[in-house]
C-alpha cells in the first residue's frame, strides 16, 4: 500500500462535494426525512425513496426494470426484520440480508444500491455514519489501495458474495491505517474522498 490519506484530504474532498451538491440530492434527503420509516411503511413511500436514492447515487436500477418490479423491491425492504432499528444501529448484516433476498427473488445483485439506501437513511434520519457505500468506483479504488497485497482477492468477493460486513470492516481498516478514527462522520467523508479521487462526484447531500 503506497497510498496515504490525511484528514486534510478528507476535508478538501468534502468542500468540493458541498460546493457541487445537486438539487436532486437535496430533494432525496428531504424525501427520506419526510418518510423516515421503512418497516411496515406504505409501499409507495418506499418506492419514492428507492427512486430518489437510485437517481442521486447512480445505482442504475432502472437498467434492470425487466428483472424486478419497483413494488417488489419496496416490499422486500418493508418486510425486512427490524429494518429501522438495524439501520439506526448500523447493522451491516441488514445490507447482506436485503441484497441476498433481492438476488434470490429477482436474480439481480442490488448490493451497491442497498449499501447506499441504508447509508442514506443512517445519515439523514439518525445523523450517523455507520455504513460505507459500495460501488464500482469504491471497488476500483480499493484494488488500487491494496495493490500488490493478498487483500485484493478478498475485495473481489464483496459484491459477488454480498459480504457487506467484510467490506465495511475493510473500509474501517483503511480508516484505522490512516489514523482517521477521530474524524466526525469519517465513513461518509471517506466515501466522498474516494468519489473525488475516482473522478466522479456523485453530489450526495
Amino acid at each position: 500500500m503506497g497510498m496515504t490519506i490525511t484528514k486534510q484530504d478528507l476535508e478538501q474532498a468534502q468542500e468540493r462535494i458541498q460546493s457541487r451538491i445537486r438539487q436532486d440530492s437535496v430533494l432525496c434527503k428531504e424525501l427520506i426525512l419526510a418518510r423516515p420509516k421503512n418497516g411496515g411503511a406504505d409501499i409507495a413511500d418506499i418506492a419514492i425513496k428507492i427512486a430518489a436514492v437510485d437517481i442521486t447515487n447512480e445505482t442504475h436500477l432502472s437498467s434492470a426494470r425487466e428483472t424486478f418490479f419497483l413494488q417488489g423491491l419496496a416490499a422486500v425492504i418493508r418486510d425486512a426484520e427490524d429494518i429501522d432499528g438495524r439501520i439506526e444501529r448500523g447493522d451491516g448484516t441488514l445490507v447482506e440480508d436485503l441484497s441476498r433476498k433481492i438476488k434470490e427473488e429477482f436474480g439481480y445483485n442490488a448490493f451497491p444500491f442497498v449499501s447506499k439506501y441504508c447509508s442514506c437513511h443512517n445519515r439523514f434520519v439518525y445523523g450517523k455514519s455507520d455504513f460505507s457505500v459500495y460501488d464500482n468506483r469504491v471497488h476500483a479504488w480499493l484494488l488500487e489501495y491494496y495493490k500488490g497485497t493478498p487483500v485484493r482477492r478478498e475485495i473481489n468477493k464483496f459484491r459477488n458474495m454480498c459480504d457487506y460486513v467484510a467490506f465495511n470492516s475493510r473500509m474501517w481498516q483503511v480508516i484505522v491505517d490512516n489514523s482517521l478514527t477521530d474524524v466526525e462522520a469519517v465513513r461518509t467523508k471517506l466515501d466522498g474522498y474516494i468519489s473525488v479521487v475516482a473522478g466522479g462526484l456523485n453530489g450526495q447531500a
